[in-house]
């Protein structure tokens, strides 16, 4: 689980996506965070493990040039920061976040005759590390890669061959519960969105376009705003969002809320005052979604806690916990009823 954000406009990328990522991180995030912007139609990427405390600790904000840029902080699912995104391609000019659900495509046979084709190619992957690992798949010399860097390899190079992102995306058939973000070097003026059924906002601010996980914490002022509808492919500039079906022969998700799920997290959190985040998602949407479903119960949870808290029916408080091999200070919020 995680949370991404991009942005294009005037103003320096990194710093607008350090402090979107930075109120978002203790949703489901925090205990990894990287950022990758374009500037030239060159790429610059930072990945740590930690919060958004330790990259700024660690990394210098003016190391990341340019005005368009993607961002990423997820929960502890293991690994090193060789797992952090965002993902990337330097010699196909692709980089990519992404929000999904873990073990879906490493449990594809099809992901691991695609990671050995790619690899025998002369792919190098950046998330290759010895042994097995959570969200993996193992190739034939006992090395894991995740699953996610093939599928973008292999899309970049159908994009660098002269398909659009989108017809590269539909013929490697990436069907999986997710939105995931891109920057490439060819088209280095837009974002592309690929939202298969997941929750992502897209707010229009004096500064740019921002697109983002959660409203929580959105500190600018928002001149307009539009929600990505499920099973759509989106291309992103400083001015506008241009959407166009992403699947022809899937219907999109119904996000309409299931009307008691409002009541169903106050109780919840009247009975389990201080419950994570985390833990009240699990508990309160497990019985009401359709078995496979869940990035659908992810955004309609999403959304009754923004109402909630808006109308102050819930309030929340942020602690720090234990980080990835011992750190702390990882910020993770809690919750409680008025």
């Amino acid at each position: 689980m995680c949370m991404i954000s991009a942005y294009i406009g005037e103003s320096p990328a990194a710093s607008n996506l350090i402090e979107t990522i930075r109120h978002q991180e203790s949703i489901f995030g925090g205990f990894y965070t990287g950022i990758s912007t374009l500037d030239k139609n060159l790429f610059y990427r930072k990945r740590t493990v930690g919060s958004c405390s330790a990259f700024t600790s660690q990394f210098n904000l003016a190391e990341l040039p340019g005005s368009i840029g993607i961002a990423h902080s997820r929960t502890n699912d293991g690994g090193g920061v060789e797992w952090a995104q965002p993902r990337y391609d330097e010699k196909l000019g692709i980089a990519s976040v992404g929000v999904g659900i873990g073990g879906v495509l490493a449990s594809n046979d099809q992901t691991l005759k695609l990671a050995e084709s790619l690899l025998a190619e002369g792919a190098v992957y950046h998330t290759r590390l010895k042994g097995e690992k959570k969200n993996g798949i193992v190739l034939s010399d006992n090395t894991t890669i995740h699953a996610a860097e093939a599928w973008l390899f292999a899309m970049g190079r159908l994009y660098n061959n002269g398909k659009t992102l989108l017809e590269s995306l539909r013929e490697v058939n990436l069907r999986s519960e997710s939105v995931t973000l891109y920057l490439t070097t060819r088209e280095p003026d837009r974002i592309f969105v690929a939202n298969h059924n997941s929750r992502l906002l897209a707010l229009k601010t004096e500064k740019g376009m921002h697109l983002v996980s959660s409203l929580l914490g959105f500190q600018e002022k928002i001149i307009w705003s539009i929600e990505i509808p499920p099973n759509t492919f989106a291309t992103v500039t400083k001015n506008e969002v241009i959407t166009e079906v992403l699947w022809e022969d899937e219907d999109r998700y119904d996000f309409k809320e299931p009307y008691n799920l409002n009541s169903i997290v106050i109780n919840y959190i009247k009975d389990n005052p201080g419950a994570s985040w985390t833990d009240t998602l699990h508990a309160t949407t497990s019985n009401i979604f359709p078995e496979g479903k869940a990035s659908l119960a992810f955004s309609m949870f999403h959304q009754a806690i923004e109402r909630l808290l808006k109308d102050n029916i819930l309030k929340y408080e942020i602690i720090e916990v234990q980080g990835v091999e011992g750190q702390c200070g990882i910020p993770q919020m809690i919750l409680f009823c008025h």
